[in-house]
């Protein structure tokens, strides 16, 4: 089934109601509303905003009531609002015209006319006698009196201008303008000679869909210097499948020197991706002065998207554009000197570009004063500036600059703390489609217990890619906050915002995984997601990590040491608290705390150097040990049996996992080591690290032939060594 659409409610200075009756009393124009009552899209806007009554109330209004205002304002709650001269039936007979001209044409500043639109020729001699200067005329032909000057003649639909001349009048002598509007037959032919003939001939030829004849006048415009017909003729080539003859065209005239095929060709380009021969269309027109080209070169410059960065070259084009005086080059110059790109860095020049920008009403230079002032970047720090900046940025209609007075009022930074004043500018940058401020809204709307509205607002967010908001979603669908609890849409959000590279969502993803939540429970990909999570600083995702899978670090210094043979005394491995809150320590030490007099001598003799295993506490119950040197392993399990295996002997590490875990080594021999009871050293650092760490040192000092997987091979490619300039341990593999 479709889904309904709901429309906002055109109130006063153009302000569309979305949301309540709230909006509608505090924005209220009378005029608009009676307007929108005569064309029936006030009560379709109650009824969609659950307000039964007051629409029931509306529709059974008599719309040639005399007090028709007056019952309105009563209906929708709103007072002091003076009704007494309003003359409703004027406004009902604009709001009809406006629906008639709306057949014809969806401008909106026309629509705004429609009171001057002439439907036939009376209409017209009516509003000349009122004196009115701009004329809409609609889907007619109308008898333009050419003894009434100083007019504006607009055509919609197929109207036609009738002209009772033979010859050619100047027009603009007698003040007569015509946009859109052909004229008559008689008339077009006794200016024959004149190129705007044959280009509204070719526009009349065009429109009845003969095309040939059509480009057979296109042409002859062309050829007299009728530039719009240049772009007409374009735009007939691209309608018709014919590109060659299009650009062959546009290139012809571009060449000549015409910016407004220059323009086109680039807008052409880059629409087929072809964004060298775009830029190179733009780059002559910046070379001819045009301002926002230069500011546009500037720009590819910077990014370095379709030409190699050079941010030299950046500064040079939006200098020459400032000085055009291109405002949003004077900007982008500002941001230049902030940041030193291309020039040396200058806040003082920074500010005077900003400045310049800001007093041609760009709203973006006042929000980069106000970052300046509010962050003391380069200047002294002033809160209070800072706000009155992001003041004139939001007041401009600059969303990022009510977002940033909104935070101000929040937390009282150069402002007095205001919390409703916060709200309202965070609701006018979300109203704007700010995601940012979309999501603040949804975080108010999650403060009450039901949870009203927070969907909605992370939705909007969620919508522009913002990850923050897709993993707020998800959290509300995985605690049934506001919505009915959905394990697997949780999941599902939880997978978008991971994917768009937020931490958080990252690291509930992995959750999701690790504990079967929504998902099947996959320990690979929640290995993933939390490594991930872990990359971006998220702390549970760097525990989880250190509890269950391979600690990068550790297996960096363990395989240093079996690389170098050397080891800083004492390193702790890592300080997250755990099973040993001081944390787990391996040391350069012949003398070990095992009582084991073997294990001791055979140390000292073989000139071996202790990496890890038996240190105080033990890793093991105290009939059980392991300790892993430069050389190899050696075991003590509960019989006493001791094995000491060099890893060159080693073949394959096995776990056995169930209420018996044993840790079993096995030879190239083909017999095995074992040593049982090795729970506590998988809560500590993981059999999968003690495995590979095993494995890789058979692979590095022994004669293991030993093949990774792809999944182990992603794990030690974590495994940095910082001791050998940083390089991947997988770089010796």
């Amino acid at each position: 089934m479709a889904r309904k659409v709901k429309f906002p409610l055109e109130l006063k200075d153009g302000y569309l109601a979305r949301s309540n009756i709230e909006e509608v009393r505090a924005h209220f124009d009378l005029e608009k509303i009676i307007a929108q009552f005569h064309n029936g899209r006030l009560k379709i806007w109650l009824d969609d905003h659950y307000l039964p009554e007051m629409a029931a109330q509306v529709a059974a209004l008599d719309g040639d009531a005399p007090d028709l205002a007056a019952q309105l304002c009563a209906i929708l709650g709103v007072e002091g609002v003076a009704t007494e001269h309003v003359d409703s039936s004027l406004i009902q007979k604009r709001e009809e015209n406006r629906q008639r001209l709306s057949q014809y044409t969806t401008n909106p500043i026309l629509c705004d006319m429609a009171e001057f639109a002439a439907f036939e020729q009376g209409d017209l001699d009516r509003l000349i006698k009122e004196g009115a200067q701009e004329i809409i005329l609609c889907n007619a032909n109308f008898r333009i009196p050419l003894n009434v000057k100083n007019k504006t003649y607009l055509g919609v639909g197929n109207a036609v201008a009738v002209i009772g001349s033979k010859t050619a009048v100047d027009f603009a002598a007698l003040g007569i303008h015509f946009v859109d509007l052909p004229f008559d037959e008689q008339y077009r032919d006794a200016v024959a000679d004149e190129p705007r003939k044959y280009f509204e001939q070719g526009r009349q030829y065009e429109e009845k869909g003969k095309d040939k004849k059509a480009v057979e006048c296109y042409q002859k415009a062309i050829d007299l210097g009728c530039d719009d017909a240049i772009f007409a003729l374009a735009e007939l080539y691209e309608k018709q499948g014919e590109e060659e003859n299009m650009i062959r065209l546009l290139v012809k005239a571009g060449n000549q020197g015409n910016v407004g095929a220059m323009d086109r060709l680039e807008t052409h380009f880059e629409e087929v991706e072809d964004y060298r021969s775009a830029i190179r269309w733009t780059e002559k027109q910046a070379l001819l002065g045009d301002a926002d080209a230069m500011w546009w070169m500037g720009v590819k410059y910077r990014e370095g998207k379709v030409v190699e960065q050079d941010l030299e070259k950046a500064f040079d084009w939006f200098l020459k554009s400032a000085r055009a005086g291109h405002d949003g080059a004077m900007w982008w110059l500002g941001d230049c000197y902030r940041d030193g790109e291309g020039t040396g860095e200058d806040i003082g020049e920074a500010i005077k570009w900003y400045e310049k920008s800001a007093a041609l009403e760009n709203s973006y230079a006042m929000w980069s004063l106000g970052m300046l002032y509010d962050e003391g970047n380069g200047v002294p720090e002033n809160p209070v500036l800072g706000a009155e900046w992001y003041r004139k940025s939001a007041e401009a209609g600059n969303t990022q600059g009510m977002y940033y007075l909104a935070l101000d009022y929040e937390y009282g930074t150069g402002v007095e703390q205001n919390d409703a004043e916060a709200k309202k500018w965070y609701r006018k940058a979300a109203d704007e489609g700010y995601a940012p401020a979309q999501r603040r809204m949804g975080g108010y709307s999650a403060t009450d217990e039901m949870y009203t509205g927070a969907l909605r607002w992370y939705e909007m967010a969620a919508e522009q890619g913002d990850a923050e908001s897709m993993n707020r979603i998800g959290v509300l669908y995985s605690r049934g906050n506001g919505v009915t609890q959905d394990a697997k849409q949780a999941a599902k959000w939880f997978q978008r915002s991971a994917e768009a590279g937020f931490g958080w969502g990252m690291c509930n993803l992995a959750n999701c995984y690790d504990n079967g939540d929504g998902v099947q429970e996959n320990f690979d990909l929640a290995w993933k997601w939390y490594a991930k999570a872990a990359g971006e600083g998220i702390r549970p995702a760097i525990k989880w990590m250190n509890g269950h899978i391979i600690n990068a670090h550790v297996m960096a210094e363990l395989c240093s040491v079996m690389i170098l043979g050397r080891l800083k005394s004492g390193k702790i491995l890592w300080e997250e608290e755990g099973y040993w809150k001081n944390g787990y320590t391996y040391e350069i030490n012949p003398n070990i705390t095992s009582d084991r007099d073997w294990i001791r001598n055979g140390i000292v003799e073989r000139d071996e150097i202790i990496v890890g295993g038996t240190t105080n506490p033990n890793l093991f119950s105290d009939n059980e040990e392991i300790i892993f040197t430069n050389r190899g392993v050696y075991l003590l399990g509960e019989s006493g049996n001791a094995n000491w295996t060099p890893y060159t002997g080693i073949s394959d590490v096995i776990f056995i996992n169930g209420n018996r875990k044993t840790f079993q080594i096995c030879l190239l021999d083909g017999d095995t080591t074992n040593l049982e009871n090795t729970a506590e050293w998988d809560k500590m650092m993981g059999l999968t690290n003690v495995r590979l760490f095993l494995l890789l040192m058979a692979r590095l000092i022994g004669d293991c032939e030993y093949e990774f997987t792809d999944e182990e091979m992603a794990k030690l490619s974590l495994v940095t060594l910082e001791s050998l300039n940083n390089r991947c341990i997988v770089d010796y593999l």
